[in-house]
C-alpha cells in the first residue's frame, strides 16, 4: 500500500474574512484499490469537516481528484496557521476494505500546494 495526498489553495494568501477553495487529490502508488473518506482540516481556529465533499475510491496507479471545499476564513484570524488534515483510509485486500486512520500535520504559509506521501 502506497499514496500520496496532496491538496491545492487556490490562492498563497488570505485576508481575514476571505474564503479560500481547497481541491485534494489522491495518488495511488500501489496495487489494491484505495477509498479515502472522513476528510477534516483542523486550524487552531476550528475544524472544517469535509467528509460529504471529499471522498472517493482510486484504483490501484492512478490519480484522482478527491473533490474541493470552499472555507470561509474568519474575520478575526491574520498571521500564519498550522493545520492539521485527518481522514480515514480504506484498502481493498481479499475481498475485504481494510481500514486505517491518518493524520497529517502541515503548514499554510505562502506556498500554494502540498503534498504529503504515505508509506
Amino acid at each position: 500500500m502506497s499514496w500520496v495526498l496532496s491538496w491545492n489553495f487556490d490562492k498563497p494568501n488570505y485576508a481575514p474574512g476571505e474564503v479560500a477553495v481547497v481541491s485534494f487529490w489522491l495518488d495511488n502508488l500501489g496495487n489494491t484499490p484505495l477509498y479515502i473518506s472522513d476528510v477534516s482540516l483542523e486550524f487552531d481556529f476550528g475544524v472544517y469537516s469535509l467528509e460529504d465533499i471529499v471522498s472517493g475510491v482510486v484504483y490501484p496507479r492512478r490519480k484522482s481528484y478527491l473533490g474541493s471545499v470552499r472555507l470561509s476564513i474568519p474575520s478575526n484570524v491574520a498571521g500564519r496557521r498550522k493545520f492539521t488534515v485527518k481522514y480515514h483510509a480504506y484498502e481493498y485486500v481479499n475481498n475485504a476494505w481494510v481500514y486505517y486512520i491518518w493524520e497529517l500535520n502541515a503548514i499554510c504559509v505562502g506556498d500554494d500546494h502540498h503534498r504529503l506521501a504515505e508509506h
